[in-house]
Protein backbone atom coordinates (compact mmCIF):
# COMPACT_ATOMS: atom_id res chain seq x y z
CA UNK A 1 0.00 0.00 0.00
CA UNK A 2 1.48 3.37 -1.27
CA UNK A 3 4.93 1.42 -1.24
CA UNK A 4 4.96 0.82 2.48
CA UNK A 5 4.79 -3.41 3.64
CA UNK A 6 2.42 -2.53 6.11
CA UNK A 7 -0.65 -0.40 5.49
CA UNK A 8 -0.85 2.82 7.26
CA UNK A 9 -3.57 3.81 9.09
CA UNK A 10 -4.06 6.89 10.88
CA UNK A 11 -6.18 6.95 14.28
CA UNK A 12 -7.16 10.42 15.32
CA UNK A 13 -8.65 10.60 18.43
CA UNK A 14 -9.20 13.49 21.62
CA UNK A 15 -7.41 11.02 24.09
CA UNK A 16 -4.06 11.37 22.74
CA UNK A 17 -2.67 10.21 26.09
CA UNK A 18 -4.74 7.18 26.57
CA UNK A 19 -5.16 4.23 24.74
CA UNK A 20 -8.67 3.50 22.95
CA UNK A 21 -10.31 0.42 22.08
CA UNK A 22 -9.95 0.53 18.05
CA UNK A 23 -6.33 1.33 18.47
CA UNK A 24 -6.07 -2.27 20.57
CA UNK A 25 -7.86 -4.10 17.90
CA UNK A 26 -6.11 -2.56 14.97
CA UNK A 27 -2.61 -3.59 16.55
CA UNK A 28 -3.36 -6.84 16.82
CA UNK A 29 -3.14 -7.50 12.74
CA UNK A 30 0.84 -7.34 11.52
CA UNK A 31 -0.54 -5.97 8.36
CA UNK A 32 -1.28 -2.98 9.92
CA UNK A 33 0.59 -0.09 10.86
CA UNK A 34 -1.18 2.38 13.51
CA UNK A 35 -0.48 6.43 13.63
CA UNK A 36 -1.68 8.87 16.51
CA UNK A 37 -0.94 12.55 15.63
CA UNK A 38 0.77 13.87 19.27
CA UNK A 39 -1.50 17.14 18.12
CA UNK A 40 -4.75 17.38 16.34
CA UNK A 41 -3.65 20.79 14.96
CA UNK A 42 -1.28 19.48 12.91
CA UNK A 43 -3.17 16.45 11.75
CA UNK A 44 -3.12 17.36 7.89
CA UNK A 45 0.54 18.06 8.15
CA UNK A 46 0.74 14.78 9.71
CA UNK A 47 -1.20 12.97 7.26
CA UNK A 48 0.78 14.50 4.54
CA UNK A 49 3.89 13.33 6.12
CA UNK A 50 2.78 10.12 6.81
CA UNK A 51 0.64 9.47 3.67
CA UNK A 52 -1.69 6.67 5.15
CA UNK A 53 -4.48 3.95 3.51
CA UNK A 54 -7.05 4.92 5.88
CA UNK A 55 -8.13 7.60 8.42
CA UNK A 56 -9.82 6.46 10.53
CA UNK A 57 -11.83 9.56 13.38
CA UNK A 58 -12.69 8.11 16.55
CA UNK A 59 -16.10 9.53 18.16
CA UNK A 60 -14.25 11.70 20.89
CA UNK A 61 -14.13 14.14 18.05
CA UNK A 62 -16.86 16.30 17.53
CA UNK A 63 -19.09 15.82 14.37
CA UNK A 64 -18.39 19.63 13.17
CA UNK A 65 -14.64 18.54 13.05
CA UNK A 66 -14.83 15.70 11.38
CA UNK A 67 -17.10 17.31 8.81
CA UNK A 68 -14.36 19.26 8.15
CA UNK A 69 -11.78 17.55 8.59
CA UNK A 70 -13.08 15.25 5.42
CA UNK A 71 -14.06 18.28 3.18
CA UNK A 72 -10.10 19.08 3.86
CA UNK A 73 -8.77 15.80 3.00
CA UNK A 74 -11.18 15.61 -0.29
CA UNK A 75 -9.60 18.93 -1.39
CA UNK A 76 -6.10 17.77 -0.40
CA UNK A 77 -4.21 16.83 -4.07
CA UNK A 78 -1.97 14.64 -1.59
CA UNK A 79 -5.09 13.08 0.74
CA UNK A 80 -7.59 12.78 -1.50
CA UNK A 81 -7.34 8.95 -2.35
CA UNK A 82 -7.12 8.11 1.54
CA UNK A 83 -10.36 6.29 2.73
CA UNK A 84 -11.94 7.84 5.46
CA UNK A 85 -14.26 5.97 8.04
CA UNK A 86 -15.68 8.27 10.98
CA UNK A 87 -16.73 6.03 14.57
CA UNK A 88 -20.07 7.22 16.52
CA UNK A 89 -21.66 6.16 19.40
CA UNK A 90 -24.39 5.02 17.51
CA UNK A 91 -26.49 5.56 13.95
CA UNK A 92 -27.53 8.43 13.38
CA UNK A 93 -29.22 9.04 9.77
CA UNK A 94 -28.82 12.82 9.64
CA UNK A 95 -25.34 12.59 10.78
CA UNK A 96 -24.18 9.62 8.70
CA UNK A 97 -25.58 12.02 5.38
CA UNK A 98 -23.60 14.88 6.26
CA UNK A 99 -20.54 12.98 6.70
CA UNK A 100 -20.93 11.19 3.12
CA UNK A 101 -21.82 14.59 1.81
CA UNK A 102 -18.39 15.97 3.35
CA UNK A 103 -16.46 12.78 1.90
CA UNK A 104 -16.60 10.16 4.55
CA UNK A 105 -16.26 6.58 3.13
CA UNK A 106 -17.77 4.86 5.85
CA UNK A 107 -19.29 5.36 9.10
CA UNK A 108 -19.18 2.77 11.77
CA UNK A 109 -20.56 2.17 15.87
CA UNK A 110 -17.93 2.72 18.55
CA UNK A 111 -19.05 -0.85 19.79
CA UNK A 112 -18.30 -2.44 16.79
CA UNK A 113 -17.18 -6.02 16.80
CA UNK A 114 -13.28 -6.35 16.16
CA UNK A 115 -13.94 -9.33 14.13
CA UNK A 116 -16.14 -6.52 11.98
CA UNK A 117 -14.17 -3.81 12.46
CA UNK A 118 -10.82 -5.84 11.10
CA UNK A 119 -12.88 -7.05 7.64
CA UNK A 120 -14.13 -3.42 7.29
CA UNK A 121 -10.87 -1.89 7.60
CA UNK A 122 -9.82 -4.80 5.24
CA UNK A 123 -12.43 -4.37 2.46
CA UNK A 124 -11.64 -0.56 2.94
CA UNK A 125 -7.93 -1.31 2.42
CA UNK A 126 -8.39 -3.85 -0.94
CA UNK A 127 -10.72 -0.72 -2.44
CA UNK A 128 -8.13 1.72 -2.25
CA UNK A 129 -5.70 -0.12 -3.95
CA UNK A 130 -7.56 -0.94 -6.49
CA UNK A 131 -8.96 2.52 -6.85
CA UNK A 132 -5.10 3.18 -7.08
CA UNK A 133 -4.10 1.31 -9.38
CA UNK A 134 -7.28 1.97 -11.62
CA UNK A 135 -5.74 5.95 -11.05
CA UNK A 136 -2.30 4.38 -12.20
CA UNK A 137 -3.54 2.60 -15.20
CA UNK A 138 -5.85 5.93 -16.31
CA UNK A 139 -2.78 8.18 -15.78
CA UNK A 140 -0.51 5.57 -17.80
CA UNK A 141 -3.48 5.31 -20.40
CA UNK A 142 -3.39 9.48 -20.93
CA UNK A 143 0.35 9.58 -20.95
CA UNK A 144 -0.06 7.16 -23.39
CA UNK A 145 -2.86 9.11 -25.70
CA UNK A 146 -0.86 12.56 -25.22
CA UNK A 147 2.21 10.63 -27.17
CA UNK A 148 0.14 8.87 -30.04
CA UNK A 149 -1.73 12.69 -30.58
CA UNK A 150 1.54 14.03 -30.90
CA UNK A 151 2.91 11.59 -32.91
CA UNK A 152 -0.45 11.79 -34.89
CA UNK A 153 -0.17 15.82 -35.34
CA UNK A 154 3.24 15.28 -36.17
CA UNK A 155 2.47 12.74 -38.87
CA UNK A 156 -0.05 15.08 -40.46
CA UNK A 157 2.21 17.65 -40.48
CA UNK A 158 4.74 16.51 -41.73
CA UNK A 159 2.06 15.15 -44.42
CA UNK A 160 1.03 18.41 -45.66
CA UNK A 161 4.80 19.54 -45.98
CA UNK A 162 5.38 16.52 -48.16
CA UNK A 163 2.63 18.00 -50.20
CA UNK A 164 3.74 21.32 -50.04
CA UNK A 165 6.70 20.60 -51.97
CA UNK A 166 4.49 19.96 -54.31
CA UNK A 167 1.72 22.33 -54.36
CA UNK A 168 3.43 25.36 -53.03
CA UNK A 169 1.55 27.17 -50.46
CA UNK A 170 -0.56 24.09 -49.39
CA UNK A 171 1.00 24.04 -45.57
CA UNK A 172 -0.01 27.78 -45.54
CA UNK A 173 -3.85 27.20 -46.53
CA UNK A 174 -3.57 24.40 -44.09
CA UNK A 175 -2.86 26.26 -40.90
CA UNK A 176 -5.68 29.50 -42.35
CA UNK A 177 -7.96 26.96 -42.70
CA UNK A 178 -7.79 25.30 -39.44
CA UNK A 179 -7.79 28.94 -37.68
CA UNK A 180 -10.69 29.73 -39.50
CA UNK A 181 -12.17 26.55 -38.67
CA UNK A 182 -11.46 26.67 -35.02
CA UNK A 183 -12.92 30.47 -34.70
CA UNK A 184 -16.17 29.26 -36.84
CA UNK A 185 -16.79 26.33 -34.51
CA UNK A 186 -16.44 28.24 -31.44
CA UNK A 187 -19.25 30.60 -33.18
CA UNK A 188 -21.43 27.45 -33.58
CA UNK A 189 -20.46 26.07 -29.95
CA UNK A 190 -19.13 23.12 -31.61
CA UNK A 191 -16.64 21.69 -29.19
CA UNK A 192 -15.52 18.03 -28.05
CA UNK A 193 -15.01 15.49 -30.93
CA UNK A 194 -17.02 16.72 -33.41
CA UNK A 195 -14.60 20.16 -33.43
CA UNK A 196 -11.89 17.98 -33.20
CA UNK A 197 -12.97 15.94 -36.65
CA UNK A 198 -13.93 19.48 -38.15
CA UNK A 199 -10.43 20.85 -37.21
CA UNK A 200 -8.59 17.75 -38.90
CA UNK A 201 -10.64 17.82 -41.64
CA UNK A 202 -9.72 21.55 -42.61
CA UNK A 203 -6.12 20.96 -41.75
CA UNK A 204 -6.18 18.24 -44.35
CA UNK A 205 -9.05 19.12 -46.80
CA UNK A 206 -6.49 19.42 -49.64
CA UNK A 207 -4.49 16.29 -49.07
CA UNK A 208 -6.51 14.53 -51.94
CA UNK A 209 -4.88 16.48 -54.64
CA UNK A 210 -1.90 14.51 -54.12
CA UNK A 211 -3.85 12.21 -56.37
CA UNK A 212 -4.11 14.75 -59.58
CA UNK A 213 -2.01 15.43 -62.13
CA UNK A 214 0.43 18.44 -61.61
CA UNK A 215 -0.99 20.71 -64.08
CA UNK A 216 -4.27 21.26 -62.65
CA UNK A 217 -3.35 21.70 -58.53
CA UNK A 218 -1.22 24.49 -59.81
CA UNK A 219 -3.90 26.53 -61.63
CA UNK A 220 -7.00 27.91 -59.69
CA UNK A 221 -10.38 26.55 -60.18
CA UNK A 222 -11.15 29.38 -61.98
CA UNK A 223 -8.29 28.93 -64.60
CA UNK A 224 -9.54 25.20 -65.27
CA UNK A 225 -11.11 23.41 -68.88
CA UNK A 226 -13.91 22.24 -68.27
CA UNK A 227 -12.51 18.74 -68.13
CA UNK A 228 -9.69 19.66 -65.71
CA UNK A 229 -13.05 20.88 -63.65
CA UNK A 230 -14.01 17.62 -63.30
CA UNK A 231 -10.82 16.23 -62.55
CA UNK A 232 -10.57 18.33 -59.88
CA UNK A 233 -13.53 17.95 -57.97
CA UNK A 234 -12.57 14.28 -57.74
CA UNK A 235 -9.55 15.26 -55.02
CA UNK A 236 -12.28 15.59 -52.19
CA UNK A 237 -13.24 11.44 -52.94
CA UNK A 238 -9.37 10.96 -53.28
CA UNK A 239 -8.55 12.65 -49.64
CA UNK A 240 -11.46 11.16 -48.00
CA UNK A 241 -10.25 7.41 -49.18
CA UNK A 242 -6.91 8.26 -47.30
CA UNK A 243 -8.42 9.94 -44.08
CA UNK A 244 -11.17 7.31 -43.67
CA UNK A 245 -8.09 4.59 -43.12
CA UNK A 246 -7.38 6.78 -40.03
CA UNK A 247 -8.84 4.76 -37.51
CA UNK A 248 -11.86 6.91 -35.43
CA UNK A 249 -12.13 9.56 -38.32
CA UNK A 250 -14.43 8.90 -40.15
CA UNK A 251 -16.23 11.72 -39.42
CA UNK A 252 -13.35 13.78 -40.97
CA UNK A 253 -13.56 11.67 -43.89
CA UNK A 254 -16.81 12.68 -44.69
CA UNK A 255 -16.25 15.97 -44.39
CA UNK A 256 -13.89 16.54 -46.64
CA UNK A 257 -15.48 14.41 -49.11
CA UNK A 258 -18.52 16.69 -48.89
CA UNK A 259 -16.55 19.69 -48.83
CA UNK A 260 -17.97 20.58 -52.43
CA UNK A 261 -21.02 20.53 -51.56
CA UNK A 262 -23.23 23.42 -52.15
CA UNK A 263 -26.20 24.57 -49.78
CA UNK A 264 -29.08 25.35 -53.01
CA UNK A 265 -27.89 21.31 -53.94
CA UNK A 266 -25.66 22.49 -56.81
CA UNK A 267 -22.63 20.77 -55.38
CA UNK A 268 -20.67 17.44 -55.90
CA UNK A 269 -20.20 14.29 -55.30
CA UNK A 270 -24.10 13.84 -53.81
CA UNK A 271 -25.97 16.90 -54.67
CA UNK A 272 -26.98 17.52 -50.87
CA UNK A 273 -29.16 20.23 -49.94
CA UNK A 274 -29.28 22.74 -47.03
CA UNK A 275 -28.82 20.75 -43.66
CA UNK A 276 -27.93 17.65 -45.99
CA UNK A 277 -24.64 18.27 -45.82
CA UNK A 278 -22.82 18.04 -42.77
CA UNK A 279 -22.02 20.86 -40.58
CA UNK A 280 -18.25 20.17 -41.25
CA UNK A 281 -18.66 19.75 -45.00
CA UNK A 282 -20.55 23.07 -44.75
CA UNK A 283 -17.69 25.33 -42.98
CA UNK A 284 -15.03 23.72 -45.18
CA UNK A 285 -17.02 24.93 -48.23
CA UNK A 286 -17.42 28.21 -46.98
CA UNK A 287 -13.39 27.97 -46.31
CA UNK A 288 -12.66 26.55 -49.48
CA UNK A 289 -14.96 28.90 -51.58
CA UNK A 290 -12.94 31.78 -49.78
CA UNK A 291 -9.55 30.35 -50.36
CA UNK A 292 -9.88 30.18 -54.33
CA UNK A 293 -11.03 33.64 -54.57
CA UNK A 294 -7.96 34.34 -52.32
CA UNK A 295 -6.10 32.55 -54.86
CA UNK A 296 -7.16 34.50 -57.51
CA UNK A 297 -5.85 37.56 -56.01
CA UNK A 298 -8.94 39.06 -54.62
CA UNK A 299 -8.61 41.86 -51.78
CA UNK A 300 -10.09 40.61 -48.75
CA UNK A 301 -13.23 43.32 -49.09
CA UNK A 302 -13.74 41.38 -52.74
CA UNK A 303 -13.64 38.43 -51.21
CA UNK A 304 -16.48 38.82 -48.38
CA UNK A 305 -18.60 41.01 -51.33
CA UNK A 306 -18.45 37.66 -52.96
CA UNK A 307 -18.75 35.52 -49.65
CA UNK A 308 -22.04 37.62 -48.92
CA UNK A 309 -22.94 37.06 -52.83
CA UNK A 310 -22.44 33.17 -52.87
CA UNK A 311 -24.71 33.22 -48.91
CA UNK A 312 -27.94 30.85 -49.26
CA UNK A 313 -27.07 29.71 -52.54
CA UNK A 314 -23.36 27.79 -52.33
CA UNK A 315 -22.55 28.68 -48.58
CA UNK A 316 -24.59 28.09 -45.82
CA UNK A 317 -25.71 31.89 -44.46
CA UNK A 318 -24.45 31.52 -40.95
CA UNK A 319 -21.57 30.23 -41.59
CA UNK A 320 -20.93 32.82 -44.10
CA UNK A 321 -21.20 35.47 -41.76
CA UNK A 322 -19.10 34.11 -39.11
CA UNK A 323 -16.35 33.54 -41.66
CA UNK A 324 -16.65 37.49 -42.65
CA UNK A 325 -16.21 37.97 -38.82
CA UNK A 326 -12.93 36.16 -39.31
CA UNK A 327 -11.53 37.80 -41.89
CA UNK A 328 -12.68 41.24 -41.13
CA UNK A 329 -10.61 40.96 -37.70
CA UNK A 330 -7.54 40.66 -39.85
CA UNK A 331 -8.86 43.69 -41.73
CA UNK A 332 -8.24 46.89 -40.00
CA UNK A 333 -8.43 49.30 -43.02
CA UNK A 334 -12.17 47.86 -42.94
CA UNK A 335 -12.39 47.71 -38.83
CA UNK A 336 -10.92 51.05 -37.90
CA UNK A 337 -13.30 53.46 -38.85
CA UNK A 338 -16.48 51.36 -39.01
CA UNK A 339 -19.34 49.45 -37.00
CA UNK A 340 -21.89 47.12 -37.27
CA UNK A 341 -25.61 47.01 -35.71
CA UNK A 342 -28.89 45.70 -36.56
CA UNK A 343 -31.14 46.28 -39.24
CA UNK A 344 -34.04 47.96 -36.41
CA UNK A 345 -31.11 50.35 -35.33
CA UNK A 346 -30.25 52.05 -39.11
CA UNK A 347 -30.70 55.34 -38.77
CA UNK A 348 -31.23 58.38 -41.59
CA UNK A 349 -27.89 59.84 -42.76
CA UNK A 350 -25.95 56.84 -42.03
CA UNK A 351 -23.32 55.94 -44.55
CA UNK A 352 -22.50 52.26 -45.82
CA UNK A 353 -19.40 51.01 -45.06
CA UNK A 354 -19.95 47.74 -47.66
CA UNK A 355 -22.31 46.23 -49.83
CA UNK A 356 -26.12 45.27 -48.18
CA UNK A 357 -26.57 41.37 -48.87
CA UNK A 358 -29.88 39.21 -47.22
CA UNK A 359 -29.38 35.82 -46.94
CA UNK A 360 -30.32 34.89 -50.63
CA UNK A 361 -27.36 36.78 -51.42
CA UNK A 362 -29.40 39.51 -53.27
CA UNK A 363 -27.45 42.74 -53.11
CA UNK A 364 -29.87 45.23 -51.47
CA UNK A 365 -27.74 48.17 -51.11
CA UNK A 366 -24.18 49.04 -52.52
CA UNK A 367 -21.10 50.45 -50.24
CA UNK A 368 -21.22 54.17 -49.56
CA UNK A 369 -24.84 54.89 -50.02
CA UNK A 370 -26.54 57.52 -47.86
CA UNK A 371 -29.51 55.90 -46.07
CA UNK A 372 -32.57 57.56 -46.38
CA UNK A 373 -35.98 56.47 -44.32
CA UNK A 374 -37.95 54.55 -47.23
CA UNK A 375 -34.18 52.43 -47.82
CA UNK A 376 -34.43 51.74 -44.40
CA UNK A 377 -38.05 50.64 -44.12
CA UNK A 378 -37.31 48.16 -47.26
CA UNK A 379 -34.59 47.07 -45.41
CA UNK A 380 -36.60 46.34 -42.96
CA UNK A 381 -39.24 44.54 -44.50
CA UNK A 382 -36.68 42.73 -46.45
CA UNK A 383 -35.46 41.68 -42.77
CA UNK A 384 -38.16 39.86 -42.26
CA UNK A 385 -38.94 37.56 -44.67
CA UNK A 386 -35.30 37.53 -46.30
CA UNK A 387 -32.71 38.16 -42.81
CA UNK A 388 -29.71 40.38 -43.44
CA UNK A 389 -27.63 38.37 -41.16
CA UNK A 390 -24.61 39.92 -39.08
CA UNK A 391 -26.47 42.97 -39.40
CA UNK A 392 -25.24 46.29 -41.60
CA UNK A 393 -21.48 47.85 -41.37
CA UNK A 394 -21.52 51.39 -41.03
CA UNK A 395 -18.74 54.16 -41.13
CA UNK A 396 -18.35 55.75 -37.58
CA UNK A 397 -18.36 59.02 -38.62
CA UNK A 398 -21.73 59.40 -40.68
Amino acid sequence: MTGQTKAGILLLDDRPEDRVPIEDILTTEEAFRVDRPGNRGDILDFARETKPDMIICDDSIPVYEMLDLCRHIRSDPVLEGTAVVLVRPFWDAEASGQAFEAGADDWIEALIPPVVLINKVRTWLRIKKSHEKVRDECRSLRALNDVLDRNFKELTIILIKTLDSRIPGVSERAEQAKAMAEHITAKLEIDGYEKKYILLAAFLHEIGKIGLPEAIVRKGYGDLAMSEQTLFHQHPLIGSMAVSTISGFKDSASFICHQLENYDGSGSPDGLLGREIPTGARILRTIVFQEELGKSGRSTGEIIDQLKQSSNRVLDPAITQHLIDYLGMGNEDLLSNTHRINVDELKDGMLLAEDVYSSSGIKLLPKGAKLQEWMIRVLNERNHVDPIIGGVRICKDW
